[in-house]
């Protein structure tokens, strides 16, 4: 499959064919998308970030499985969040996944403040058995791993 979207593309680049068509890259360019899933939405970028709260829990009774929080409000803080954000290509808002009965998985909150925005934006997945669902899409373990909060 890769190797027929390689020479597809190669084709429409160098005109191979019938001759020259500058509409041949562009169409190659949107199959290529299509043919690898595309992206579903555009990227956030996460610009306006002023403050967030990511919180862990998991379903065990404390001291084992107390949520674990941690706020980034400083300008460093924040900075390094919203490029971990960004990085993992974290999304929130609308349904990713659908959950699977997974039971002992680890729940994962964000909450992230915008410049602007008179309500912070809000989100939360659940990642069990490898698998993720919620209104937050990307790598969610990425983040978490980048933020060392993992579980």
């Amino acid at each position: 499959m890769i190797g027929r979207v390689g020479i597809r593309l190669r084709e429409a680049a160098i005109g191979f064919r019938g001759g020259w068509r500058p509409w041949a890259g562009a169409g190659s360019v949107l199959w290529l998308l299509a043919a690898c899933g595309g992206p579903s939405a555009p990227p956030q970028s996460w610009s306006g970030l002023s403050s967030g709260v990511v919180t862990v829990s998991q379903p065990v009774s404390p001291p084992f499985g107390g949520p674990r929080s941690a706020t980034y409000s400083t300008p460093e803080a924040v900075a390094g969040l919203r490029s971990a954000l960004v990085t993992h290509h974290i999304t929130v808002g609308g349904r990713q996944g659908t959950s699977s009965g997974c039971v002992g998985g680890v729940t994962v909150t964000l909450t992230l403040t915008l410049r602007g925005e008179k309500a912070p934006t809000q989100g939360q997945a659940y990642l069990c058995g490898g698998r993720q669902s919620g209104t937050i899409g990307g790598d969610v373990a990425g983040l978490l791993a980048t933020l060392r909060l993992g579980p």
